[in-house]
């Protein structure tokens, strides 16, 4: 599948590898999503990048359907029996960024305007519960006899999601909160990255050991990557991170983490209370050059 395979122990390119992913999840996702309602499809073709070339598209998307398809390549030999599973993945992170980025105010996504400011709240939401029930039917309706296992699991994982992001907002609220209960909320909002090392394992496989094996370490990878996103919130480096920033305050850090005056390490107030500052539609466009809402 990837340039992983070169012969001669050569580096291997992530970007390449991300593409290659992208590349193979986009021929099941492209004719799911055509089987949308038009009404959504445009937002959802949107809001996944379908109509921009691989190339250029956001690679955030292409994360997870490549961590499946290269986890089914570990354990079979062979990336396409978890196709499917990598497309429904992509369709279920595109589900929880829709919804994400509405809860948060998130008004860019990949340097372009998020699909709630494009399309409207109301669309955008009606968009990432479609995707997510889209996901779980291609699952349903593949030959693969994992197939059922596989909706199964990402109904439970979809759930878990939900459940650190409540966590989340319950603790960005607090001032006492301990380092067990924040690791609690990261570990639930890394549950789509086991997810989906887990289960390509087991669309390829079907060896359960082999699966949990790889689940464990897709969900230290997930832990890793919440770990230094929220990080990021405090000290963006990325494109677009700035945004994220000056969007919502950032979490509270643990209270074991806080200085005696009551602020963290980063200086600032321990609860993580200063007051939120939404830029508006205007600036949010002059904040992204050659973007402009879709007709």
């Amino acid at each position: 599948m990837t340039p992983a395979t070169r012969e001669g122990g050569a580096d291997v390119d992530p970007v390449e590898v991300l593409e290659a992913g992208q590349r193979l999840a986009d021929i099941p996702l492209r004719e799911a999503v055509m089987g949308m309602h038009p009404h959504l499809r445009r937002v959802a073709a949107y809001h996944l990048g379908l109509t921009s070339a691989v190339g250029v598209r956001s690679r955030e998307l292409a994360v997870y359907p490549t961590l499946a398809l290269l986890a089914a390549e570990a354990a079979g030999d062979d990336p396409l029996p978890a196709l499917t599973l990598a497309a429904a993945t992509e369709m279920a992170h595109g589900f929880w960024l829709l919804h994400e980025d509405a809860i948060d105010g998130n008004r860019i996504r990949g340097q372009r305007l998020a699909a709630w400011v494009a399309f409207g709240l109301r669309d955008a939401i009606l968009t990432g519960q479609a995707l997510s029930f889209l996901a779980l039917e291609v699952l349903t309706a593949d030959r693969n006899p994992w197939g059922t296992v596989a909706a199964e699991r990402l109904d439970e994982t979809l759930s878990e999601l939900v459940r650190g992001k409540t966590h989340a907002i319950w603790l960005d609220a607090r001032a006492d909160v301990n380092v067990e209960e924040y690791l609690t909320m990261v570990g639930h909002k890394a549950a789509l990255f086991g997810y989906s090392t887990a289960t390509g394992a087991l669309m390829s496989h079907g060896h359960v050991a082999t699966a949990e094996t790889l689940g464990a370490l897709g969900r230290q990878l997930g832990l890793i990557h919440q770990l230094v996103d929220r990080a990021g919130a405090r000290r963006p480096t990325l494109p677009g991170s700035r945004e994220r920033a000056r969007r919502r305050p950032p979490p509270p850090w643990p209270a074991s983490a806080c200085r005696s005056d009551g602020t963290g390490p980063d200086g600032r107030s321990a609860s993580g209370s200063e007051p939120p500052w939404m830029p508006s539609r205007a600036s949010t466009c002059r904040a992204a050059p050659g973007t402009s809402s879709p007709a």
